[in-house]
């Protein structure tokens, strides 16, 4: 994501010119509001882009909230099968 953010501020694109093409095609999916780069959805409100700090913190955070329910779930299924 980065790459967009340096595309919209700086207008700065990768070396590589088919990654700079496909920049160039899909910037019109993104835009920055308050620094923060946000997805435009068709029917529905910006969604904002993570960084990998946040999408590592938000992974971690649900596990551990609905971690023993999936788990719950899981072993549940699991015996139905095994059961004769």
């Amino acid at each position: 994501m980065t790459l967009y953010k340096r595309y919209f501020t700086d207008s700065l694109l990768p070396n590589d010119p088919d990654e700079a093409k496909r920049i160039k095609r899909t910037a019109d999916w993104y835009t920055i509001v308050d620094g923060r780069l946000y997805y435009r959805g068709y029917s529905i409100p910006y969604k904002r882009c993570l960084t990998l700090k946040e999408v590592d913190y938000a992974l971690v955070r649900t596990q551990h909230q609905y971690g023993n329910v999936l788990a719950m779930t899981y072993d549940s299924a699991r015996a139905r099968r095994l059961q004769p």
